[in-house]
């Protein structure tokens, strides 16, 4: 299994480095528009650093939109054409409040499977609770 992490920050390091612990041999990757933070996150969960974010959608199972909500836009319509190639092959997880499943497929133009999730503050140490929330998509037999 991969998982690719669109954003380097705070929650989406935790979330990797919780990843990481709890599926053992994932593959990981991180993608950041400040490549210094993504070097920094991948050093410190010792992953790998993606060249792009449509990158992070042809090489993921899942890719994790850990962006701030004022740019997810913006991402979703950059990555918009590799989930169209991979649609069913790879599931985006959001926790961008005020980003609904529908929202978010609708800017990729496409029923892609998505997961919305909502991690909290404690997540940071490993001691989170995390809501889930998947779209019909996700609930598709393989």
């Amino acid at each position: 299994m991969t998982i690719c992490c669109i954003g380097s920050g705070n929650m989406g390091t935790a979330l990797m480095k919780g990843a990481a612990s709890a599926a053992g041999s994932v593959d990981i990757g991180f993608t950041d528009i400040d490549s210094a933070k993504a070097k920094a996150a991948a050093a410190s969960l010792k992953v790998k650093i993606l060249s792009s974010n449509s990158k992070a959608v042809e090489e993921g199972d899942y890719v994790f939109l850990a962006v701030k909500p004022q740019i997810l836009k913006e991402v979703l319509e950059e990555i918009a054409p590799a989930v169209k190639k991979r649609l069913a092959n790879v599931t985006l997880v959001s926790m961008a409040p005020g980003w609904s499943i529908e929202k978010i497929q609708n800017i990729l133009q496409v029923k892609a499977p998505v997961i919305r999730i909502m991690p909290n503050t404690p997540s940071l140490i490993s001691r989170g609770v995390i809501v889930m929330s998947p779209s019909r998509k996700c609930l598709r037999k393989k």
